[in-house]
């Protein structure tokens, strides 16, 4: 055996950016001939450093692609024989256990392991109890009828940087509340377009105030009822405090994540977390709307992205 692959996630980073890391990590790991361990312990978002956050909810996968996998901490990853992977800095022969964290989320995928992505994704199982709360709550609220899915991210903390919440989503948008819901009125308008039936609207989002904003469009449902409190952040886990906790929390957010997967059309705002439901659903058929692209700033901002794209390359030639 040539030894293995690490996955292992950032403290602060979520299931969607999570995910994408663990396709990338399954692709590295085939073209290396090695096999996978997934290690999602240690995030913000579990008060228990030593629960792996993917077998608290997801039911383990044990082979993709040809690709063997194991779970930490049924294989535990010696340091002395690990190495962080470093790019274009790890030198043969390779340590038995090449780790995976700082090259996180998307960058990790890249054009080549996108159908690998793919393919992890429609494999992949909630835990049956889990499982079976997502499917009473479709049942009873969005079965017979299409849904329009509804994915805002707010950060729940003012902007800390700038105009925009860590280079993701334009937070000039989120400023003015009444403005903001005529815009998703309108994208869910458009989504209803290209759809056979009046659609009900699910919705998740990591605010409350956001959540209660999105609440008050018609026939919108939502699961998630508890949490941060206001400006408290998304990285969160002290639910204790709120009479609640922070298992059920976490739980809270996978069904959402994988709730979005079973929708007929999107809005959103730059955040992983709907990366799921647009790889599953082949980007929800063309029916996938970004909420900012319906700002002029956008359309702005875009040509002017590609007026500087092609002088570079007049410019280089």
């Amino acid at each position: 055996m040539n030894g293995y692959v690490v996955t292992r996630p950032v403290p602060q980073s979520g299931l969607g950016s999570n995910l994408a890391s663990l396709a990338g990590a399954l692709h590295t790991a085939g073209r290396l001939g090695r096999e996978l361990i997934v290690d999602w312990r240690g995030l913000v978002f579990l008060e228990d450093k030593e629960v792996n956050y993917f077998t608290r909810y997801l039911e383990p996968l044990r082979d993709v692609d040809g690709v063997r996998i194991h779970y930490s901490p049924e294989v535990e990853i010696d340091p002395a024989e690990a190495q962080e992977f470093e790019a274009g800095a790890l030198q043969e022969p390779l340590p038995r256990y090449v780790v995976l964290s700082k090259w996180h989320g998307p960058d990790r995928v890249g054009a080549a392991g996108s159908q690998v992505e793919r393919r992890l994704f429609e494999r992949l199982r909630l835990l049956p109890p889990v499982a079976e709360k997502l499917d009473a709550f479709y049942q009873e609220r969005l079965a017979g009828r299409p849904v329009v899915g509804i994915n805002i991210a707010t950060g729940n903390i003012p902007p800390p940087t700038g105009r925009f919440y860590y280079g993701r989503f334009d937070t000039r948008l989120l400023a003015n509340r009444s403005r903001f819901r005529r815009r998703v009125s309108l994208a869910v308008r458009l989504a209803r377009r290209r759809l056979t039936a009046t659609p009900r609207i699910f919705y998740a989002t990591d605010s409350a105030w956001m959540s209660e904003l999105l609440g008050s469009l018609p026939d919108a449902h939502t699961r998630r009822r508890v949490f941060p409190p206001d400006r408290a952040g998304r990285l969160y886990s002290d639910y204790r405090a709120l009479g609640y906790s922070d298992v059920e929390a976490s739980e809270d957010m996978v069904i959402d994540h994988f709730l979005l997967g079973r929708c007929d059309a999107l809005i959103y705002n730059a955040t992983m977390f709907c990366n799921y439901g647009r790889v599953v659903t082949n980007d929800y058929g063309g029916n996938a709307r970004n909420i900012e692209s319906l700002s002029a700033n956008y359309w702005r901002a875009t040509a002017r992205r590609v007026v500087r794209s092609k002088w570079g390359y007049v410019r280089s030639k």
